[in-house]
């Protein structure tokens, strides 16, 4: 089998040249592949690229049938539907989705003949590698590509291909490589503190109340357990066990290390498998920080869990960390062994359509396996970061921008708090307190200090967050938190060649391996995979304020961060911590006897009559709630001679209720006027519907 990760660039020789016109490719008319390519090549500063320089690319191929995968997904999380929680099995989604042999071979062809040398098909990553100048690029898409002095280039159009090849290639990966080439690991140890015994106070067969470790306190497993109230379910033998968590990593990690962590806490031996995605162990690289860390918590929250630890190497995905971590997720996907799926990393300078078109069809395909997949908001508030192509590195961005890898609507987003708690005279956490959004500006010399969150430039809304969170067309990240501070409090771990428990560990990346420990415990309560987490959620948090049980509002700080103003938190959702943090114990049991869905009727139109030019005629829109449960929904807005009166915007309508939207007609000349209004609900049956607005003016 090819190498499933590998989107190497190959650099040549850098010739700059004086600017010169596109050449079109000769044939059929051409339809344009929107978003594919990256804002950093538009930089002023960039020369033309060389004629003559050669570049590996990549042609990704889009998934059939698109439109039913999106139906199945939402039918196997509406508890009506007769295909609630079947999921696909292994290879299913192959054959009902996954391009066909003649698609491959129509793009290869059309690729040989625009010149290009084509290397091989990875059916895993449905891509085509093929290689040729920037010249032979140019001419067949209908690019220009711009350079830097320091090798980077990148195309400042979106390609362009024949019509005829339009409904198969989603994305062309190569055609710049602005984007970043390293990343760091988001969890960071700010603590000096030390210990290489164990933590004090405590002992027996379960974790230790915790933690001092050399005079420094902070959260270990226990007080995780007493906070968050998990400690029910492990006294009742909810372990996790059963299948796997799976760990998307660049980097391996050293047994001695999670022997130590588990040592200190009286952790159980965990079940570990390692999965080298490309065949050889990278060893211990600069991403083993997070690596031990993830298996250090997820093997803590889940403590009967196998974990299964997928690790790909950066030097042989084109020395990329990111899609490195896209390899091991494309591994765990295709391979569907574990049920519950962590990531934390943070990427920049990726072409929209790289998410739309390589990232999200591995999203999808997990959801229909009924994996549930969480990945980590970012640690930059909501500045994130911006492509330097000066530099080839993520620095803080000075505008809004979010983690775009953790705003697929198939995911789940997890962002951070911070608490200060109430500690015993041992160390121990004493219950629960409440959290504010993480944010301690002090640490921001060090890179990070504050949960991401904001709206996605890629992603429009999903269903499930129609109604409920800001009226922006857009996905909205997070969707739910869990504890991130560097002081207030931190988290116990160790370094990647360290077998020394220390304080002072943090970062939205905590969250990530933690959910999918607390959906561990879920699973096994429930007896099978639950897949994408959010519809359920979403559905609990919607409730009215006695309904949402199982999680904790946060309605205290912001995401500020680098001079980049945030977010508030605020009562109910909002773009720090999403809706909360949870009471494990409780929402388990929420989760486990979720609140039905709402169930969306509407008239197909509504009509004003006749009505003299300059006079006003009111026509009201009832939007009925069908259903048992909550039905929350977003009506559109209109144009003149249609205007709204009250009632639209985002309402939330109770079951067996409607809610009117009154609209009028003012025409200011004669003629029939129709206009379509758009509603979009929560309702997974029909998250979509239109309403036609008519008058007539005499």
């Amino acid at each position: 089998m090819k190498n499933s990760g590998s989107f190497a660039v190959a650099f040549g020789a850098l010739m700059m040249l004086i600017a010169r016109p596109v050449m079109c490719a000769q044939g059929t008319a051409g339809a344009v592949l929107a978003g594919n390519h990256s804002a950093s090549a538009s930089r002023p500063f960039a020369a033309e690229a060389s004629f003559e320089r050669r570049i590996e690319m990549r042609a990704f191929l889009k998934l059939r049938n698109r439109d039913q995968l999106d139906s199945l997904l939402r039918s196997q999380q509406d508890p009506a539907s007769p295909m609630y929680h079947r999921w696909l099995r292994t290879g299913e989604f192959e054959e009902r989705f996954a391009p066909t042999s003649g698609q491959y071979e129509t793009v290869g062809k059309w690729l040989e003949s625009s010149g290009f040398s084509v290397i091989g098909i990875d059916r895993r990553t449905r891509s085509i590698r093929f290689s040729g100048t920037i010249g032979e690029a140019e001419r067949a898409f209908k690019v220009r590509i711009k350079s830097f002095a320091n090798g980077f280039y990148g195309n400042v159009d979106d390609p362009s291909i024949p019509s005829s090849i339009a409904e198969s290639i989603g994305f062309i990966d190569g055609l710049d490589n602005t984007r970043a080439m390293v990343s760091r690991p988001m969890s960071l140890r700010t603590a000096n503190a030390a210990v290489s015994g164990h933590a004090r106070s405590g002992s027996g067969g379960s974790a230790a109340p915790n933690t001092i470790l050399d005079g420094e306190r902070c959260f270990g497993p226990a007080d995780m357990y007493s906070f968050y109230d998990e400690t029910p379910l492990l006294e009742a033998g909810i372990n996790g066990q059963g299948e796997c968590i799976g760990l998307i990593e660049a980097g391996d990690f050293l047994d001695e290390s999670l022997a130590a962590f588990d040592s200190t806490f009286n952790l159980p031996a965990p079940a570990i498998t390692r999965t080298l995605v490309n065949g050889v162990n990278p060893g211990i690289t600069f991403r083993s920080g997070e690596t031990i860390f993830d298996v250090q918590w997820a093997h803590a929250m889940a403590p009967g869990a196998p974990i299964n630890v997928y690790i790909a190497s950066p030097l042989l995905n084109g020395d990329n960390v990111i899609f490195a971590t896209v390899s091991a997720l494309i591994r765990a996907v295709s391979d569907n062994t574990c049920s519950t799926l962590s990531i934390s990393i943070e990427s920049c300078g990726l072409p929209p359509s790289y998410y739309t078109e390589v990232l999200d069809p591995v999203y999808a395909q997990a959801a229909a396996q009924g994996q549930t997949v969480f990945v980590a908001v970012g640690d930059e508030g909501a500045a994130e970061f911006d492509f330097d192509p000066v530099t080839g590195a993520c620095p803080t961005g000075t505008s809004r921008h979010v983690n775009e890898l953790a705003a697929d609507p198939n995911i789940t987003s997890i962002g951070g708090t911070q608490f200060q708690p109430n500690y015993d005279s041992q160390g121990n956490n004493v219950g629960f307190v409440p959290e504010s959004a993480w944010n301690e500006q002090q640490f921001t010399s060090s890179g990070i200090g504050s949960t991401g969150g904001g709206t996605s430039s890629v992603f429009s809304k999903p269903y499930y967050q129609n109604g409920v969170t800001p009226n922006d067309g857009a996905r909205d990240v997070p969707d739910i938190s869990m504890e991130a501070a560097c002081a207030n409090p931190s988290v116990a771990s160790t370094e990647p060649r360290s077998t020394r428990v220390e304080c002072g560990f943090c970062g939205t990346s905590l969250g990530a391996p933690v959910w999918a420990g607390i959906t561990q415990l879920l699973i096994q309560k429930r007896g099978h995979r639950v897949g994408t987490l959010n519809p359920t959620l979403y559905r609990i948090a919607g409730q009215r304020n006695a309904g949402r049980k199982g999680i904790r509002d946060v309605t205290l700080g912001n995401n500020d961060f680098n001079g980049v103003v945030g977010f508030d938190a605020t009562e109910g959702y909002d773009l720090t911590t999403g809706w909360g943090t949870p009471d494990i114990a409780e929402f388990i049991a929420s989760y486990l006897n979720p609140p039905p869905a709402g169930r969306i009727s509407a008239p197909a139109k509504v009509g004003f009559g006749k009505v003299r030019t300059g006079r006003m005629a009111k026509a009201s829109l009832n939007i009925r709630n069908k259903g048992k449960g909550m039905l929350h929904v977003t009506v559109g807005a209109v144009d003149p001679p249609f205007y709204a009166l009250g009632g639209n915007g985002s309402v939330a309508i109770d079951p067996g209720r409607s809610a009117a939207v009154k609209f009028a007609f003012i025409p200011s000349a004669a003629g029939e006027f129709r206009q379509t209004v758009s509603i979009v609900s929560d309702d997974p049956a029909n998250p979509a519907l239109d309403v036609g607005l008519t008058g007539k003016a005499k």
